[in-house]
């Protein structure tokens, strides 16, 4: 859902960065259900799926979108998705050492809404109308 939602988004904005926000908004909703009310954990799941649907459209979209031949968009690209593969990489193996480690979901689910909240941050940084100087 949250993949053909911005496919269909991306060419109709100036600035992606609200859609960012959305995505943000909507994992932070799903994170903090978890935290309050698991026993409605399909919901929640319903909202997070949303978020990563679409940001991933938008993260792969915006290499384009902010570069201005494809010398500097394949550069981006390799840079960020190195970077980001990386994490995406660690990230499971340090939720489940946070997990065995604390007994508990409540400190991985937090580090991850912190995660969620610095991904925020960036996309709304990012989102902006404006490509990188040449």
């Amino acid at each position: 859902m949250g993949t053909l939602f911005t496919a269909s988004m991306i060419p109709r904005t100036r600035s992606q960065s609200g859609l960012g926000i959305l995505f943000t908004s909507s994992a932070v909703i799903g994170v903090i259900g978890l935290l309050t009310m698991p026993g409605l954990s399909l919901l929640w799941a319903l909202f997070i799926g949303f978020c990563t649907g679409g940001a991933i459209v938008l993260a792969m979209a915006l290499f384009g979108l902010r570069t201005v031949d494809y010398h500097q968009a394949a550069g981006l690209s390799s840079m960020a998705q190195s970077v980001g593969y990386l994490f995406a990489a660690l990230g499971p193996v340090m939720i489940g050492v946070l997990r065995d480690a604390t007994g508990t979901w409540t400190v991985p689910l937090l580090t991850i809404l912190g995660v969620i909240i610095a991904q925020g941050v960036f996309v709304a940084l990012a989102g902006r109308n404006r490509t990188l100087p040449a």
